[in-house]
């Protein structure tokens, strides 16, 4: 007889004579222990599982500010880079921008049969200043 047959018979002879026997009262304080049993397993494995929950929450919080200090550290670094571009294209724009570079001066070559050349301090660059500051973009 399942445990469900036999606690349904002693519900059936209870309301209807108002009699269990001493069997029948040994079964149903073993059910009932079997309960508290059952409860305090429960209530265990729940304590146990919030704890784990906790936990795993704390590393997951540790796990997210450790990835974003990463990301922090990353983004220092490209804004460090941007900042050497930025001066690189700077020094190039200054030196294009500088009047004074275009003005045309006359040069003389090494091979002492050529002639005399005017040339200003931008034509004797020839974009190398610029090719400079483009290039440590791609490294």
């Amino acid at each position: 007889m399942s445990d469900r047959e036999r606690l349904e018979e002693i519900k059936e002879r209870w309301y209807s004579s108002h009699f269990v026997n001493n069997d029948d009262i040994d079964y149903l304080i073993q059910q009932a222990e079997r309960v508290q049993e059952v409860e305090n397993a429960a209530l265990f494995t729940h304590n146990m599982q919030a704890d784990r929950i906790k936990e795993l929450e704390k590393e997951q919080l540790s796990t997210s500010k450790l990835n974003l200090l990463n990301r922090i550290d990353n983004l220092k670094n490209k804004v460090s880079s941007l900042e050497e571009g930025n001066k690189r294209h700077k020094r190039a724009l200054k030196f294009y921008a500088d009047e004074d570079n275009h003005i045309k001066d006359e040069w003389k070559p090494l091979n002492p049969k050529a002639k005399t050349m005017k040339m200003s301090q931008v034509d004797l660059d020839n974009g190398e200043l610029a090719r400079q500051a483009l290039k440590g973009e791609s490294e």
